[in-house]
Order: structure tokens, then sequence, then C-alpha cells
């Protein structure tokens, strides 16, 4: 753990950001292969042997003992028995799903004797696993995009780092991997090679995320100390073993020691420390913090079981390629993959367990589920091509205007229901703040008094903006602008008409960050209120204390209520002026009538 924590934490930004670019590039490639072959999977044209076996535990190439021979099995014509040894001309072809009427070549062991064989497949009608690939290409997407995120959000930090890879490997480390339905070739073996070290490297990672979660403390819980001394050995240990079971195994050799053998320690181990270093972060933490481990508590607690269900099905299938008698098992540690993975993006989007320094645009949400829509609705078609083409169909003209007819009908509602599900699912506090900051501006043109106002409005303000600070300036008689009501620090009683901001504000006449007016005022943003063009005052806000960025749409919303407050303050001065006025011209009627009378 410690060489692990020197090589990944003591890489520089650039060269991280190198290493994750490689890392997705490898898992979109991986992805764009399965794809380009999913006609072949999707479709029914799969064929078997006819057997159910398993692999010899002993040192040499690998050899599998049959364990069952189905009616009308090609092995059986040829008089293959059960408890008879069997080798393939190509290893790997006792991994993956072959195709019906494909020819196998092999050496039947029998009784001593070893016979070679060409035999051919016959369709296997348990059919495609179709569900089971749709469910990984989805998570091979939300781990893509939140590895993706997190890597370059957080470029430092081993627990960040680690997170990321975590994103990434989870995105292709399966027990029935999807690869196995790929022809025979490079593009298979590549990928079943890499497996063993794909699935050490998200063992790894996820606990040293964990255990360092979120300041590369260690060793900083009595807990995090008794499981670096014990429990992470024994997990490292496990995790290279299975790495040289697995690897030997994939370059079709065999060892006394079986991969499911390997796999359940390992699985238990990185279970039990996931689940105790998740505990001790939540019991051990506080405020804010104890927020973030609980979302991650909730993510990775769901995570940390999908191990022991993997190693399930490994133990209770016989079969090495093909179906496993046991079918409703594979889904279970996918499934609690992708459950885990959904409520991580949740957690990361909604309530920000790892600070991204990034917002969630909504124009940039609404128009990514729109355009997923539509990559949806373009899968659905390529994929019914793909299989009548399969198939030895050609389409009707019939099913493609059915699909356009779907599209038509069908987008603009799931748009519709979709938008709604984000807005509940993201924005959900943000747009009660801005009903509450909409509602105040409409009710402000009723207040009476000009302090009233002010205290609305900074009431409204510390809502809105989660208790920022802010300065409120007004054009007086000599053209400069004087501090009317202000919570922001250092900010000066009276602003110059000449100021920079205020020159900015006059020529833009729209919300500007001040760091690009060059000026020397406090403040994030300044909210200009006018009227026919002039600048008759303005509104500086200062930065949220939790150091979140003002999103486009709550600008506008800002400047919004800093224009409509202006002007409702400017009515209420107006209308003062004139209650003055007529205060005046009435104290001279009365001054006037006592002269005459005196005269």
């Amino acid at each position: 753990m410690t060489m692990h924590r020197f090589s990944l934490s003591g890489m520089s930004v650039g060269a991280w950001k190198t290493l994750l670019c490689c890392v997705a590039l490898f898992v979109v490639s991986v992805l764009g292969t399965e794809l380009w072959h999913a006609p072949r999977f999707l479709a029914d044209s799969r064929g078997t042997l006819g057997i159910q076996f398993h692999e010899l535990p002993a040192w040499g190439r690998s050899r599998f003992v049959i364990d069952r021979i189905e009616p009308g099995s090609p092995l059986q014509a040829v008089g293959a028995e059960v408890g008879d040894l069997w080798m393939p001309d190509r290893h790997y072809d006792a991994y993956r799903w072959l195709e019906a009427g494909e020819s196998v070549g092999l050496t039947l062991f029998q009784s001593g004797l070893a016979r070679h064989l060409t035999v051919q497949t016959v369709p296997d009608r348990t059919g495609p696993i179709v569900g089971l690939i749709i469910e990984h290409w989805v998570i091979v997407i939300f781990g893509l995009f939140l590895g993706l995120l997190i890597g370059f959000r957080q470029p430092r930090g081993l627990a960040f780092r680690a997170c990321a890879l975590a994103m990434l490997f989870s995105a292709l480390a399966r027990v029935i991997p999807p690869y196995v339905a790929l022809p025979a070739g490079s593009a298979f073996m590549y990928q079943h090679v890499l497996w063993g070290p794909i699935l050490v490297a998200t063992a790894v990672a996820i606990p040293a995320f964990l255990l360092n979660f979120p300041n590369d403390q260690t060793r900083n819980t009595s807990m995090k100390r008794g499981l670096m001394r014990y429990g992470v050995p024994v997990l490292v240990t496990g995790s290279l073993a299975f790495l040289a079971v697995s690897t030997a195994r994939a370059l079709g050799y065999s060892t006394p020691l079986p991969i499911r053998g390997v796999f359940t320690p390992v699985a238990i181990s990185f279970t039990l420390i996931s689940i105790l270093v998740l505990w001790s972060n939540w019991r051990k933490s506080e405020g804010d913090l104890r927020q973030r481990h609980f979302w991650i508590g909730l993510a990775f607690g769901l995570w940390a079981p999908a191990p022991v269900a993997a190693s399930l099905v490994l133990l209770g299938t016989r079969e090495v390629a093909g179906m496993p008698a046991l079918q409703w098992l594979i889904y279970v540690p996918r499934t609690i993959l992708l459950l885990s993975l959904l409520l991580f993006a949740y957690a990361v989007l909604r309530h920000r367990v790892v600070s991204l320094s990034f917002v969630v645009n909504r124009a940039a949400v609404y128009g990514a589920a729109s355009l997923g829509m539509l990559v949806t609705f373009g899968l659905l078609e390529w994929f019914t091509h793909s299989l009548f083409a399969a198939w030895g169909h050609e389409q009707s003209p019939f099913v493609d205007a059915g699909l356009a007819l779907a599209i038509i009908l069908g987008f603009h509602r799931l748009r519709h229901s979709g938008e709604k599900w984000v807005e509940r699912l993201f924005f959900h506090a943000w747009h009660v703040k801005e009903q509450a900051l909409r509602r105040f501006v409409k009710e402000s043109q009723y207040i009476t008094r000009p302090q009233a106002l002010f205290t609305g409005f900074r009431t409204a303000l510390d809502d809105f903006t989660d208790g920022a600070r802010y300065a409120f300036y007004r054009r007086s008689a000599d053209g400069d602008y004087a501090r009317v009501a202000a919570t922001l620090p250092d900010a000066p009683e009276q602003v110059d008409a000449d100021e920079p901001l205020a020159v900015a504000l006059r020529a833009r006449q729209a919300p500007i960050h001040c760091s690009d007016a060059s000026t020397a005022l406090p403040g994030d943003l300044a909210l200009p209120s006018l009227h026919h063009g002039q600048l008759h005052g303005f509104v500086i806000v200062g930065s949220r204390p939790n150091g979140d960025a003002y999103r486009p749409d709550e600008i506008e919303v800002l400047g919004y209520a800093a224009h409509e407050v202006g002007l409702n303050l400017r009515t209420l001065r107006l209308e003062q002026l004139e209650r003055e006025n007529s205060e005046m011209r009435a104290r001279e009627e009365v001054m006037i009538r006592a002269l005459q009378k005196g005269n």
C-alpha cells in the first residue's frame, strides 16, 4: 500500500491526466469492440458443444473435465463420456461463446489415450443474455462518466485519483464478461488477458479511496490502523494470487489452485474492509463531512457485497462457457454495481460528496437527456436492422415507418417526463429558492417603506445565496453612488460614477462578475438596476460561504430581482418626494394664509 500510495499520489497532474485518458481510451475501445460485434451476440446464433465442464486444477496446459453431456451433443456422437478430459486447440474456445455450426478442434483424453477431433457446434437453445449485455453497457457509460468527471475535476490526492480509477475499472470488472461473445482473435484475447488485472485494480482502488477520503489520512483512526496492518496485506496478497492464476488461465495454463478458490477469499476480504472503513469514517466524522460519508456509505455499502455475490456465481457455475445453471445469479452482482453507480452519481451531482468545483447547468443536463433519448432511438433502429440482417431477413419498410412513428409520438412525451424527473432530482432545492425569490420580488411592489424593502431583500438574498453578503448602492444627486444598505465587509460608503465597475454596468447593462471589470470593489457579482438605459443603482453580491459558483440561470434570476427591487425603491423614492413636496406646499399655503390674515 505504501508503494501504491507513492506511485499514484506522487504523480504530477499532467502525468495523472495522461494516465486517466489512456485508461478511458481503453474502456472506450472495449465498448466499441463489443458494440461492433453486438449483432452477433444479440441475435440467436449461439452454438454449444452440449457439455458442462470445469477446469482441471493441475499444473500445465488447461484441460477440462466433462461433468455432463446433453442429448444431441457433438461430443456424445464421438464417444465422449462424463469424467473424460478435453483440451481445445485454441485454449480460449473453452471460455467464449461459440457460433452455431462453428468447427472446434480439440483433443479428447479417454483411459490414458488422446484423440484429436474436429466437431461442429449445435445451436444453443438457451438464447442470448440480452439483458446482461445492455446492463453492462449502461454500467460502462456511467463508470466512464464518473471516472472522467472526478479524475479531471479533482486531479490531486490519492483518494480522488483512486476513486476515478475505481469508476473506470468498475465499468469493465464483471464476473460473466460480455467479451466472451466476441469471435476468436486478438480482440477477444487482449480483453481475456486483462480481465484479471482489471478485477484486481478495482479491488485495490476502492479500499484505497475509502481509506484515504477525504484528505489522504490513511491511519487517522484505530480501525484504519488495524486494517492497514492486518486487513490490507491479506487483500493485496489474495489479489496478487488471483492475478497470477487468472493470467495463467487466460494464457492457456492452469494451476492446482482453481480460480474460484482464489476469488472467494479476495471477495470476502474486500467486502469486510470496505464495510468496516465506511462505518469507521461515518462514526468518526461530524457535520457536513458526516453527511458526505453517509452518502458514500450508501453507495459503496451496496457495492461492497457485490464481489461476494459474484463469488457465489463462480462457485455455483460448473460450466466455464455458455449459460450457467443458476442463470438468475448472473444479474445479481451486475445489478448491485449498477445501483451503486447510480446512487454515487446522484450523491456526487446532487449532494456533492466529492467537491468537484463543478456546477450542473440546467440547459446542459436537459440537452444531455434529450441527446440520450435520440441516441436510444438511433440504437433501437440500428439494432433492429442488425438483428434482421443476422436472422437473414430484409427489414420491412413497415418496421422503419413504425420506428419513425414511435420517435415522433414518443420523443416529446418522454422528453417532457425526463425533464420533470431531472428537475426534481437535481434542481428541486434551486427551484424552491427561485420561486421564493420571485415571490418576494412580486410582493415587494406593495411594500411602502424603503427600510422594510431593504430588510426583505436582504432576507431573500440570504435564502437564495446561502448567506452571501451584499451591498446596495443608489445614485445620489451629484451622480455618484451612495451605499444605502450593506452586509458585505469593506464595501465603501461612496462609489465614484466613473469607477470601472459602474462604467462596465452602464456599458453592458447586464449582470457581470466584478473580476471582469478590473475593479477594487469587493464581491463576486454586480447586478444593475436600470431605468430607460440609465444606471440608477446596483447590488454587489459576495461569494457563497460554501464556495460554490453562481450558475448562469442563478445570475439571471439575481439580476432580475436586483432590477425590480431597484425600480420599486425608485418608485418609493418618487412617492416620498411627492409627499414631501405636497407637505411643503401645504406648509407654504398655511404660511401664506397666516400672512394674509396678519395683514
